[in-house]
């Protein structure tokens, strides 16, 4: 079976993730306490050896299923129990090639972890940062949209005053222009910042947590593997003790051995992932084009026609799908508007994340088939950069074979690993989307659903086009 990527994967689960490789650093970390007492006490043989080593023996059995790991560890410690006699330059051996190494390992990876919180936390500070640009930027065009409606009214109602002065009804009329103007202005500010948003949230989505994520599971396969050698380096050692001692470092010896990185990954993502798809792009809405009856009914409704489906119950996207991106600081996908002017008209523009859309993940069977063939796309996108990245790796490998001075080969090879794990998810996740765009009906569902988003387009437009014309068309009778 092909190995999967963690990036790909696990994207969603970043904190789960966390608690796996805080679990798997407080493994380590017992490693270096295990065999730092053992060490303490080899000098006194016997029952004050097992006593000591019967502290860290797991208090349950662990499943046949569980991690190699973990597996590994609960095979050792009740084979130390046996270990009751050594000699003091066994002691001193362990001492300089397994305790003093586990104790530098644990330092090190409790420092790594540091970092990634903290990287972890600058970018969802990145992408906050972004999304309260957006909301700046879009109350600022929910407000001059406001104004310039009420100035319009102000106008009309001037215009048609017959008893007030020609200068006043200018007056008001220049008053409605210059909100106009402003309403323009802020549009085009809002297109600006959505423009910016988007291209953020997909480098954050797409690119920033998958390589973060794999970055996560590259410390943590490396972990296992240096591990693996210390542990390797005590069955060395446990074979120059005395005769007696060999049927269990036997033992020791083939649980070390069970210490699989791959297979600990790939059972990581089948205990974490999760059906869903990162959020979708967040469509500009145009507020001068959308029939009244939109902005003032339901949130599900507006929903739809941003998604470009006929109606709210064409989808279960806008009421349960996916949720809330972790670590994001923004509950269930919505946000409340804090701005002095947003009261009870236009409920519904409170918040430019209308149904969590961008915000929320969505589940594979809510996806609409446009977001299928976006999703494709996206993906097609990234199997093409990963495989450019892949093969260039290759390259560089295989100069560094002719001439070691070229790079570091051990990193190289773990880099080209990482982009072959996240090439067989790309790859992976396309073939399921494809399934299930021909099971959504293929191409011809996916053109028919192109033209009744079109036409819901054109219906606001036109409804808009239509209010435009009967007030004009008073405005001349009057």
């Amino acid at each position: 079976m092909d190995e999967l990527s963690w990036g790909v994967e696990l994207w969603d689960q970043v904190e789960n993730l966390f608690k796996h490789e805080i679990d798997q650093v407080g493994l380590t970390e017992s490693y270096f306490k295990l065999f730092s007492d053992v060490q303490k006490l080899q000098h006194e043989f016997g029952k004050k050896l097992r006593k000591t080593v019967s502290v860290y023996l797991p208090r349950k059995k662990p499943d046949v299923d569980e991690l190699s790991s973990v597996l590994t560890y609960s095979s050792i410690v009740p084979q130390i129990l046996e270990i009751g006699v050594t000699h003091e330059a066994s002691s001193k051996k362990l001492n300089e090639s397994v305790v003093n190494p586990l104790k530098t390992q644990v330092e090190n990876e409790k420092r790594s972890l540091e970092k990634q919180r903290s990287h972890w936390s600058k970018l969802n500070a990145t992408i906050e940062q972004s999304r309260k640009q957006l909301e700046l930027s879009w109350q600022k065009y929910v407000t001059n949209f406001k104004e310039k409606q009420k100035a319009y009214e102000v106008s009309e109602r001037a215009q048609n005053d017959i008893q007030l002065a020609r200068v006043d009804q200018q007056k008001f009329e220049a008053l409605y222009q210059s909100k106009v103007q402003s309403f323009d202005q802020a549009s085009r500010n809002y297109v600006d910042e959505l423009a910016k948003y988007n291209i953020a949230s997909r480098r954050h989505y797409s690119t920033d947590i998958v390589t973060f994520v794999d970055d996560m599971e590259s410390s943590s396969r490396m972990r296992n593997n240096r591990t693996r050698e210390l542990l390797l380096m005590v069955t060395r050692i446990n074979e120059e003790t005395i005769s007696k001692l060999a049927s269990c470092n036997k033992l020791i010896s083939e649980a070390v051995s069970a210490l699989d990185s791959s297979y600990d990954s790939a059972k990581v993502i089948k205990r974490l992932h999760t059906d869903e798809q990162p959020p979708a792009d967040l469509p500009f809405l145009d507020l001068d084009k959308c029939p009244p009856g939109i902005l003032d009914g339901s949130v599900s409704e507006l929903g739809a026609l941003i998604l470009g489906v006929e109606s709210a119950e064409c989808t279960n996207q806008l009421n349960n799908s996916g949720s809330a991106i972790s670590g994001s600081g923004m509950m269930s996908g919505l946000i409340r508007s804090t701005h002095k002017n947003s009261k009870d008209e236009y409920l519904s523009l409170r918040s430019p994340f209308i149904c969590g859309i961008s915000i929320k993940s969505i589940k594979n069977t809510d996806l609409t088939i446009r977001q299928v063939a976006d999703r494709i796309k996206v993906l097609r996108e990234l199997v093409m950069k990963t495989d450019n990245e892949l093969r260039s790796t290759d390259r560089m490998i295989e100069s560094c074979r002719t001439n070691p001075k070229f790079g570091d080969m051990e990193c190289l090879v773990r880099a080209g690993a990482t982009y072959s794990r996240r090439l067989n998810s790309l790859k992976q996740h396309i073939k399921e989307l494809e399934v299930k765009f021909n099971n959504l009906g293929g191409d011809l569902a996916y053109t028919k659903a192109e033209s009744i988003a079109e036409r819901l387009s054109s219906r606001a437009v036109i409804n808009n086009n239509t209010n435009t014309s009967k007030i004009r068309s008073v405005n001349t009778k009057s």
